[in-house]
């Protein structure tokens, strides 16, 4: 049981290599941070409570080295929800090691695993499990002006005042599925922390499907452009160039300034600060032979109706089973299907989906069947 709240502001470098010598496992851990104008988000507080009821808040505005912190969350048992929106900040701002597999506990993640949905709110969650009102008034505050308000300062807390309360409940009531929410959670973490290619990113902007095959190459190497410049001026890469841009110039491939600006809407401070740069990928892009541009993105009607099939599958599995649509299958792994299948290649669920392969391949295969009745949705095996 955790025990009564013990509450210090640490602003002095000094304070906080005294304050983190205690901390007792688990630890809840959440942060406050603006991720307006930035390619990764500003921190600007962390909130600590340790087993012992002992809370922490640390001043990342004016402790600049925070590799103390990282150092003592380091290979600790950690509880957090939304676990992907702070680990990451920590590991790159606070040089944390990333976890080791099963040391964090994502109430989020388990309450996917609860069948109480995922992703869902913290407060709302709170209320659902714990009968808990938490309130939701500061969230976009200003956590860079100093003083904090008492309500500031509350509500920071809040967000970890009962993540041991709220993990326990949520491990009692996922039962033997709470082990796969751990596996969850660092397949989630793992996927956040990995380097994304940037000549990938592409294929995640909308409308890519309808692109030519030089259209596709133009975008390929514009998207790849503008995520390098955004990591290395730490700036969003929407700042940059929209994805209407990189879209307008992939469709319509303008070989000059003045054809770029054709387009009336093209916005003219884009043209002249990249003008020279986007129509230059469209003339190289023009010199390639056809085979060496990408192949299309687009679903055919056959494997856009195989999606809305897993989609509804994965959904009647949410309602048997009490594991979170989103969770069991997630974009990239819809997409990593759909490839297989068009591949002709063995179809599976890996890590811990993989108790739902035969289904899965079963679904595909047309031996398993969803049904909507009075009862509900289900799914069953077809003689």
């Amino acid at each position: 049981m955790v025990g009564a709240a013990e509450t210090e502001f640490i602003s002095d470098p000094d304070a906080l290599a005294d304050a983190l010598l205690e901390l007792r496992e688990p630890i809840a851990v959440d942060t406050e941070f603006h991720a307006e104008y930035r390619y990764r988000p500003k921190l600007m507080l962390i909130q600590l409570r340790d087993a012992a009821g002992r809370e922490l808040v640390i001043d990342a505005t004016t402790i600049r080295d925070l590799r103390p912190l990282g150092a003592a969350l380091s290979g600790r048992r950690l509880l957090l929800h939304a676990a992907i929106a702070d680990i990451p900040l920590l590991v790159y701002r606070a040089g944390m090691t990333p976890p080791a597999p099963g040391t964090v506990t994502d109430t989020q993640v388990l309450a996917g695993f609860a069948g109480l949905g995922y992703p869902r709110n913290l407060g709302l969650l709170l209320e659902a499990a714990l009968g808990v009102s938490s309130s939701t008034s500061y969230g976009l505050s200003n956590w860079e002006h100093r003083p904090l308000s008492p309500q500031q300062l509350n509500y920071a807390l809040e967000d970890v005042r009962h993540l041991h309360a709220l993990a326990e409940a949520l491990t009692e009531r996922a039962g033997a599925s709470a082990q796969l929410a751990r596996e969850a959670v660092d397949e989630l973490l793992a996927r956040e922390l990995a380097d994304v290619n940037p000549d990938s990113l592409w294929r995640e902007i909308p409308a890519a499907e309808v692109l030519d095959a030089r259209g596709r190459e133009i975008l390929r190497r514009l998207a790849g452009w503008r995520e390098r410049q955004a990591r290395s001026g730490d700036r969003p890469p929407y700042q940059l160039c929209s994805n209407a841009v990189l879209l307008d110039v992939s469709r319509r491939q303008p070989k000059s300034k003045d054809e770029l600006l054709m387009n009336r809407k093209a916005p003219r401070g884009v043209a002249k600060r990249h003008g020279e740069f986007l129509v230059s990928v469209v003339r190289d892009v023009w010199k390639l032979p056809v085979d060496a541009l990408p192949a299309s993105v687009a679903r055919s009607p056959d494997e856009r109706a195989a999606e809305l099939l897993l989609e509804a599958w994965a959904a009647a599995v949410e309602l048997q089973e009490s594991v979170a649509s989103r969770l069991l299958l997630p974009r990239w792994l819809k997409r990593r299907i759909l490839d297989a299948r068009r591949r002709g290649e063995p179809v599976s669920l890996v890590g811990w989906r993989h108790q739902w392969s035969d289904d899965l391949r079963a679904l595909l295969e047309g031996r398993l069947a969803l049904r909507v009745g009075a009862a509900g949705p289900g799914i069953e095996k077809v003689d």
